[in-house]
């Protein structure tokens, strides 16, 4: 039986031996006992054992191995440790060792570091019998896409390079061209980096359960020029590339070119299920969607005026009452869709009426940044805008509901057109405006759109939303309502006070409660009256210029 003390005093024994050896048949035939010792213990041949024995001593001298800490520890020229790179190559398959990518920043050919696997390592030390690491035999689509997914995980590590990633990708493919999944994606004639793009996509959205995948990070890995990344997903884009023209994939979002979202496509998903990949549908955390559940209840403080169209708007959006109103609207030929403007000065509860109006009926919110589909890429915010209609409605086949589809501060979409002569930028806002209205008019589910703009709306806007609430600052009896609501220790005259004293928005009004709440938490106790007056005071724009005027 083979001791600790044994295999060490081999390794040792070799070690010393192939210290200047210049790599020499008559070195190698007298120290033929010994390999055949360690080739017996690591089942592996002998000038496999050689270099796995040499590794693990000058891992413990050195840390990292590479080609040039061996050609100098065997003195001699680079061209003889290079003929045994298939050697290397073995080793790395088996899992007995990894290849780490050099990070010095004089690049060369094989710069590579060589590690002993932390488990033989283990069993060599302790006198343990060497594990065996059996090759992982893929017979099936999710090992495979697994196996692509760790040839990324791979890279990222350092442990191959951008060749190896490329190389292996592609004898993965060949060597498993009779499964189904590769079958299938053959038959679509797609280039290497495109079937790389689907299978990793593939892996995230249907095994992992990711909403969406980043194809630039993925081709940060494959492509060496930033260049070439971009013309590749321009094409993704511009719905000219094969992934998109035969349905395998879909984008999700794409304001600028490194946030481009991608996800597999009703289409791919299908090709998925035949290939032996079930699809479970179960629900996730998408994007840009809020839950009712999520949202705090809040009491709102309207005026008179406001608070009458709100409650007839919340009554029209309660379930059962939507359905019957949507099928009278569709008896009688017009749109079913529910689309509302809240306008009025920033401050005045437009958005959480929304929210509220959410949580009340039941609904999510499918919530878009207008600023964000104005993409920098001329052409490509018209793509953004309809995506996102089409997106919604996915959302509202997947909800009992039909959610919310809140368009916030819509300022810039909602203005008036401009007029002929104008810029490739006033041409493209045009674009959008249209594509909105032609939207809007076909319009099924729930819209509402808020906005700070007042007098500026186009006329045609004006005619699409259904409801049409302007959003005032609240009167002096509800704002002493709100300042009794937010402050209940405060005494009526000291509500109606401030309500007179300051005409502010109940946003302004919850500015000075968190103020307050971070004076009670500094100081331990609650701020008085004069100190509230004080912090509304500071909350004014005039107080400010007045104090900088007088005292500046």
């Amino acid at each position: 039986m083979q001791t600790q003390n044994h295999i060490l005093e081999v390794i040792a024994d070799v070690h010393d031996q192939s210290k200047d050896s210049q790599l020499k048949p008559e070195f190698f035939e007298k120290i033929k006992p010994q390999l055949q010792i360690l080739s017996k213990y690591f089942n592996t041949s002998p000038i496999e054992a050689f270099f796995l024995a040499t590794i693990f001593s000058l891992n413990y001298e050195e840390h990292y191995v590479d080609f040039g800490t061996l050609k100098d520890f065997f003195n001699c020229n680079s061209h003889k440790v290079l003929a045994y790179q298939e050697v290397f190559d073995n080793l790395r398959h088996r899992n007995l060792i990894k290849m780490m990518k050099d990070h010095d920043s004089r690049r060369r050919l094989n710069s590579f570091d060589f590690l002993i696997n932390d488990e033989l390592a283990d069993s060599i030390i302790r006198g343990k019998k060497a594990p065996e690491f059996e090759p992982v035999v893929i017979n099936n689509p999710i090992m495979l896409l697994e196996a692509v997914y760790k040839l990324e995980e791979d890279f990222e590590k350092d442990e191959i390079d951008r060749y190896e990633l490329k190389s292996n990708f592609m004898q993965l493919l060949d060597e498993h061209k009779k499964l189904p999944i590769i079958n299938k994606i053959n038959q679509y004639k797609l280039e290497d980096e495109e079937k790389y793009i689907f299978l990793q996509t593939a892996w995230q959205t249907a095994i992992v359960g990711t909403q969406s995948v980043s194809p630039s990070r993925l081709l940060d890995n494959w492509f060496h020029s930033q260049s070439v990344k971009f013309v590749f997903i321009q094409t993704l884009i511009k719905e000219a590339s094969p992934l998109i023209k035969n349905d395998l994939i879909a984008i999700e979002s794409n304001s600028f070119i490194d946030d481009l979202e991608i996800t597999i496509s009703d289409q791919g998903k299908m090709l998925l299920e035949e290939s032996g990949i079930s699809m479970v549908s179960k629900p996730k955390q998408r994007k840009n969607i809020i839950m009712p559940e999520t949202i705090s209840q809040k009491k709102m403080i309207y005026n008179a005026a406001e608070e009458e169209q709100i409650n007839r708007l919340q009554a029209s959006l309660e379930p059962k009452k939507l359905r019957k109103i949507q099928q009278k609207l569709s008896q009688k030929g017009l749109s079913k869709g529910i689309v509302v403007l809240l306008h009025g000065e920033p401050g005045t509860g437009k958005t959480e009426t929304v929210y509220q109006l959410a949580k009340r009926t039941g609904r999510s919110i499918a919530h878009v940044d207008i600023s964000n589909s104005k993409s920098m890429w001329y052409g490509e915010s018209e793509k953004i805008l309809k995506s996102i209609f089409t997106q919604y409605m996915k959302i509202a086949e997947a909800e009992e509901r039909f959610p919310i589809l809140l368009f916030n501060e819509a300022d810039a979409i909602l203005s008036k057109r401009t007029d002929v002569e104008m810029s490739n930028i006033s041409r493209t806002e045009n674009t959008i405006q249209n594509i909105l209205l032609e939207q809007l008019e076909n319009f099924q589910g729930i819209l509402i759109a808020t906005t700070n703009l007042t007098k500026n709306i186009d006329p045609a806007f004006e005619r699409r939303f259904l409801f049409k609430i302007q959003m005032h600052k609240p009167t002096i009896e509800a704002r002493a309502h709100i300042w009794k609501m937010k402050f209940p220790r405060l005494k009526k005259f000291h509500c109606q006070t401030l309500a007179t004293q300051f005409n502010f928005s109940g946003g302004q009004i919850d500015n000075i409660l968190k103020k307050a709440t971070m004076e009670e938490v500094i100081q331990g106790k609650k701020p008085n009256a004069k100190q509230l007056e004080q912090y509304c005071r500071e909350e004014t724009l005039e107080e400010r210029i007045v104090r900088k005027v007088g005292f500046g």
